[in-house]
């Protein structure tokens, strides 16, 4: 396969934003009285957060869990967002060598844009993709088949999926495309890998090297 189209996960991926979202997931379900769901609603980072919030509170809880996020995440200090060491750099240089990336991501547009503004990385990704943009989430196909049509129409074969949680790579699975697990934003666990990648990178100088040879 000669690759044509990237498609990243955001959190985790090309962000190191992962511990400020597992402080907001904890204090989030301390404030809803329910301290014994925070391990449980970190290991759900990925998902939309209504999403989430059904998950752990019950249907039609969703709103509460997002309202509730919402509140104690602005009460958090606000750090600047930073990609992990080496990404602007790679980003770049695979949109040098004619690489069509996208960004699809469980944010919403706001977030996304609050991201965005501390990234400095939409130089080289060519559409990002949110909650706001899709109905269907990871791990449903539909958020990457959309991308790769806003792409250009890529074939889903001559694209790859790179993310850090089982949604990542079964949505690209789903989707038809081969799949890069990262080990540095999820913990890299059992339950990762036997989403059965078709490949891991365990540093991004490693996942530069996959992305410009597959």
């Amino acid at each position: 396969m000669t690759c044509q189209a990237i498609l990243y996960d955001l959190d985790g991926t090309l962000s190191d934003s992962l511990p400020r979202i597992f402080e907001a997931n904890r204090k989030t379900c301390h404030a809803l009285g329910r301290p014994d769901l925070a391990e449980q609603a970190c290991g759900l980072v990925g998902l939309p957060l209504v999403t989430a919030g059904e998950i752990l509170l019950g249907k039609g809880c969703g709103d509460t869990f997002l309202r509730a996020y919402r509140q104690v995440s602005a009460c958090l200090p606000q750090p600047e967002t930073e990609p992990f060491i080496g990404v602007p750099e790679m980003l770049w240089e695979l949109h040098e060598k004619g690489k069509k990336q996208a960004v699809v991501t469980a944010k919403k547009w706001l977030g996304l844009h609050k991201s965005l503004a501390c990234l400095h990385i939409e130089h080289a990704i060519d559409f990002f993709l949110c909650a706001d943009d899709c109905p269907k989430y990871k791990p449903d196909p539909a958020p990457a088949l959309l991308a790769l049509q806003k792409l250009g129409g890529i074939d889903p074969q001559k694209a790859v999926f790179v993310g850090d949680t089982p949604f990542d790579i079964q949505c690209g699975q789903n989707a038809g495309c081969q799949t890069i697990a990262v080990s540095w934003g999820m913990p890299l666990n059992a339950i990762l890998k036997n989403s059965k990648p078709d490949y891991i990178a365990y540093s991004v100088a490693e996942l530069r090297t996959l992305l410009l040879t597959i």
